[in-house]
């Protein structure tokens, strides 16, 4: 700077990146073993995270709704089965393990995944998991997301 008023001159240098297109898949193709229109509530005070998850999943197929607190995620629940929850753990007006825990009570067969961008106490979650739920740390990729859904689907 040449004093007061005139300022300064910054010269920032980015290293490209080379950024790869995802070829577009038909339902399913991402992760075949997936059943096809599954039923999946999505909890998450975010909503545009809730809005993607959606958009993930609904492309391979499933129903998929969301809810943005504990009285939208029942009346979702009101309105037909679930077969899968994915809630994500931190929320201010309840947190995920305690909103899985009474949904479940509501629908005892539904699936739970939980996913969360913060460091979670495991005494939280353990009881859930215990139980057949599933943790995902975000962030994750459709891959991941697929894939869990997978894992506890079937079981494991």
């Amino acid at each position: 700077s040449e004093g007061p008023g005139h300022g300064a001159c910054f010269t920032v240098e980015l290293q490209g990146v080379h950024v790869m297109a995802l070829p577009r898949t038909a339902p399913g193709e991402l992760h075949g073993e997936l059943a096809h229109g599954l039923k999946i509530l999505v909890v998450d005070d975010h909503l545009d995270s809730a809005k993607v998850m959606q958009k993930l999943l609904r492309a391979e197929g499933h129903e998929v709704a969301t809810a943005a607190s504990l009285s939208a995620a029942r009346q979702c629940l009101e309105k037909g089965a679930v077969d899968l929850l994915i809630s994500d753990v931190v929320m201010p007006f309840m947190d995920g393990p305690s909103l899985a825990r009474k949904l479940s009570a509501q629908r005892p067969d539904m699936k739970v995944i939980l996913i969360s961008g913060c460091p979670v106490d495991p005494e939280a979650v353990s009881e859930l998991v215990a139980g057949g739920a599933q943790f995902v740390l975000k962030p994750f990729t459709q891959r991941d997301l697929l894939a869990q859904a997978q894992r506890i689907l079937d079981g494991k």
